[in-house]
């Protein structure tokens, strides 16, 4: 039995031992059978014990996009740090996203809803822009799915099966997470994911945080000044903040205590 959990793997991919609560979400609210519950619950236990560690740890996407973060770093390419105020004014576009994707998925929902009651036949006009939009958009089917199977496709000499539309717009959302993510780190986190913007509302009052010893907190860092602000890849101000993981932006990866000389920065649980 598959475990749905919070993270972007989608129904598409090969393995089915995890799938896409948000997918899952999504799909449940806008043919409105039933109340979502289960799907509801499980993003309530997870964010209640970890938070949106789930995005540091576990998300393929994320994962993906640390490796492209390790190859900059190899080729010394210069990524970009946006300006604090450019940076504050974009992290408010996944939540725009994640209450434009409700507001579809629930209105399409009710609508099928009130059909059912007036003995009406209700038809997905809108396709997959109705049942899950943010699908449409998402990077994960075509970058472990569909470019995968094309690749094996052309090495085995068969011919190439149609693409439907929807595909293109997942590849330009492919190309655009590879340019941006090639340019600031982890841009597709911090800036687009509505399943991010959703299970940041839980790392106020999450039971793992991330915090800082204020007596060991040195404003030199032995000569690597906020060593711990730049190793973070969502862009916090962990030199600021005596509890990091209290932002809304923190996934838990750890790299600001990993970076922490004076081992000032802690794991807590409780």
């Amino acid at each position: 039995m598959p475990l749905f959990l919070p993270v972007l793997e989608c129904f598409a991919m090969p393995s089915r031992t995890v799938l896409c609560n948000f997918g899952i979400l999504q799909r449940s609210l806008s043919s409105a059978p039933a109340f979502p519950l289960a799907s509801i619950a499980m993003f309530v236990i997870i964010g209640a014990f970890v938070g949106r560690a789930m995005c540091g740890w576990a998300c393929p996407l994320g994962f993906f996009q640390d490796i492209l973060m390790s190859v900059t770093r190899f080729l010394r390419l210069q990524r970009k740090r946006l300006s604090q105020k450019l940076h504050y004014a974009l992290t408010s576009m996944k939540y725009m996203i994640l209450f434009a994707t409700l507001a579809i998925v629930i209105s399409v929902g009710a609508t099928y809803l009130v059909g059912k009651l007036l003995g009406e036949k209700y038809a997905f006009s809108l396709g997959v822009c109705g049942r899950a939009p943010y699908c449409l958009i998402c990077p994960v089917p075509v970058l472990f799915a569909t470019i995968p199977s094309l690749v094996s496709t052309w090495f085995l000499g068969t011919p190439f099966p149609s693409l439907p539309f929807t595909f293109y717009i997942g590849f330009f959302a492919t190309i655009f997470l590879l340019a941006s993510s090639l340019i600031t780190k982890r841009f597709w986190c911090v800036y687009i994911c509505p399943l991010g913007a959703l299970m940041s509302f839980f790392n106020k009052f999450s039971l793992l945080h991330i915090r800082k010893k204020l007596e060991k907190c040195s404003p030199i860092c032995r000569g690597r000044q906020r060593s711990c602000d730049k190793a973070c890849p969502m862009g916090i101000q962990v030199f600021r903040s005596p509890e990091p993981s209290s932002s809304p932006e923190c996934i838990l990866c750890y790299n600001c205590a990993e970076s922490c000389l004076n081992k000032a920065v802690k794991y807590k649980f409780g």
